[in-house]
């Protein structure tokens, strides 16, 4: 049960981070789209110490996500082609 609760709170993480509210949702959101941090989290969990199984699946769930929203199309706004 904490595997999938940490999968799908993960899986949604991009979207909480747009309503976290009006301090910096820019940055916030633009750092929740980044692949980088995922990735981190799994190759540090993969051969790291820690044994958490949520861990490695809250990291599989994000990069699903990020991976979902570049797919259709979703580009934090850093990403964007420049338009002339």
């Amino acid at each position: 049960m904490p595997t999938t609760a940490a999968a799908l709170g993960f899986f949604v993480l991009p979207d909480a981070a747009r309503l976290a509210g009006p301090r910096l949702p820019g940055l916030l959101h633009q750092a929740a789209h980044r692949v980088w941090i995922p990735l981190v989290v799994l190759v540090g969990y993969s051969f790291g110490p820690i044994v958490w199984p949520p861990l490695f699946t809250a990291g599989l769930g994000w990069l699903t996500r990020i991976a979902i929203d570049r797919t259709f199309g979703h580009r934090p706004p850093s990403l964007r082609p420049a338009s002339s």
